[in-house]
């Protein structure tokens, strides 16, 4: 009798639960935390590495978590940083900018201009 009061009460308990109670949209394993998409890519943190990586509006990684540091993408492009330094990647993870720079900064008031630093050296790009 028990057993059928229980599978009663789950029955009802499922029944009733509101549809957006549980939100299975991105369900990833090992990862920290992840941030909102630009240029339908989001920018995650993989715990076990410790490394930053991009995922795809689908919930699996796009690029792989292969970063020190990653910044989210505006038209097409991302400030990333390596062990050899930062560069500029597209949304495939190619390198439009191989990562050799100290620094790289985006200019906030015109979209494609980069301050970039190269060991004390400063240009723009």
């Amino acid at each position: 009798m028990t057993t059928k009061f229980s599978f009663v009460l789950m029955l009802l308990a499922i029944i009733f639960l509101p549809a957006n109670a549980i939100d299975y949209k991105y369900a990833l394993f090992g990862v920290d935390t992840y941030e909102e998409f630009h240029d339908g890519l989001a920018k995650y943190y993989d715990t076990e590495n410790k490394l930053y990586g991009y995922i795809g509006t689908n919930g699996k990684p796009a690029i792989a978590s292969q970063f020190i540091k990653a910044d989210n993408f505006f038209n097409g492009q991302a400030i990333v940083k390596t062990p050899t330094g930062e560069g500029i990647i597209n949304t495939q993870g190619q390198f439009l900018l191989q990562p050799n720079y100290s620094s790289i900064k985006a200019e906030e008031d015109i979209p494609g201009l980069y301050i970039i630093e190269r060991w004390g050296q400063r240009s723009v790009l």
